[in-house]
């Protein structure tokens, strides 16, 4: 049972373990969430299911970072809103990196011009980009409530069958719990003074060397051997 139950704990903590390194894992993020603002407070003019730019108007000329389908739009008020955005398509940038969606702060609507007006006389729109967030393609804890579980399953089986199935390994559990009681354990008082002796030894014999290698060394200078 005390083995069965050591086994348990061991599994526990694995799963512990586990749970808390799947922690750092960042899922995908094939969908995202842009808090927009018009750039005049124009109402936006955003479909779903039609195709949008992503930039970062910080470069002049803007830089285009990707292109996404406008998946969902919440309007606000005074050309404030939500859209959502999927099937990105990453740019590759003029330094040979790949671009990230973070460097996001505009986005265009079919045929915006490329000053980025909210309502441009090509009929396109153009928005500022207020903040953002990823949507995970699954929720973390999915995939560690499963390998958590998959632990717990095989932690199961190995408790099983080498505790309770495999009779070798009992009759030897149960030979080693025999002779574990037959040890004659010191008492506290033993334990004690014995480690008191160990202490004091251990400081007689650094002592002793300390002295020693003080004499050693001044005999060595007064004879010239090694210099001061």
């Amino acid at each position: 049972m005390m083995t069965a139950l050591c086994l348990g704990i061991l599994f526990v903590a694995t799963i512990g373990w586990a749970w808390n390194s799947l922690a750092a894992i960042r899922p995908p993020t094939p969908t995202w969430s842009f808090k927009i603002e018009s750039f005049d407070g124009s109402a936006l003019l955003a479909k779903v299911g039609e195709r949008v730019t992503l930039q970062d108007s910080n470069i002049s000329p803007p830089e285009l970072l990707a292109a996404a389908t406008v998946l969902a739009y919440e309007p606000g008020e005074l050309g404030k809103g939500r859209l959502v955005v999927g099937s990105i398509d990453l740019t590759m940038l003029s330094n040979g990196t790949k671009a990230e969606i973070l460097g996001t702060n505009s986005i265009k609507g079919p045929s915006a011009d490329a000053t980025g007006a909210s309502l441009s006389s090509a009929g396109g729109w153009g928005v500022k980009v207020v903040g953002m967030e990823g949507i995970p393609a699954f929720q973390l804890i999915y995939i560690q409530a499963a390998v958590a579980l998959v632990i717990m399953v095989l932690g199961g089986i190995v408790v099983f069958f080498y505790v309770g199935r495999n009779a070798n390994a009992v009759e030897y559990l149960i030979a080693t719990d025999g002779e574990m009681r037959k040890v004659n354990w010191s008492t506290k008082k033993i334990v004690v003074d014995s480690t008191y002796i160990v202490i004091i030894a251990a400081v007689i014999i650094a002592g002793f060397i300390f002295v020693s290698d003080i004499l050693i060394s001044n005999f060595f200078k007064v004879i010239d051997v090694i210099r001061a």
